[in-house]
């Protein structure tokens, strides 16, 4: 048996042993928590009604924060393709000749 072959059959073992350590972790974990899942509310339309009705401006304010930052970093950073090249911004002096003072 070569180095390579004996090298995939201990891997193979590990992977199996991780496997069987990770189920039992998940199944001790599951058994621990199961319990409190009962105590948390169903979701139903009344409920939530009731959330949204108690928490609408905290809520808004929420939303507003976001997309005033999206649109902030949309505007700090914007995608590649929205930005353009360098522009030149000209201006021409003009002098007064010819016009009448104003009084």
């Amino acid at each position: 048996m070569s180095k390579i072959e004996s090298a995939l059959d201990k891997a193979v073992a590990k992977l199996s042993a991780i496997k069987n350590s990770v189920k039992t972790l998940l199944c001790r974990l599951w058994q621990k928590l199961s319990p409190y899942f009962y105590k948390v509310k169903k979701l139903d339309y009344a409920t939530v009604k009731e959330f949204t009705i108690k928490y609408k401006w905290r809520i808004l304010i929420v939303l507003v924060i976001l997309y005033a930052g999206s649109k902030a970093f949309d505007y700090i950073l914007p995608a590649t393709g929205k930005t353009g090249g360098p522009q030149t911004i000209t201006s021409v002096v003009v002098e007064k000749k010819g016009y009448p003072p104003n009084h």
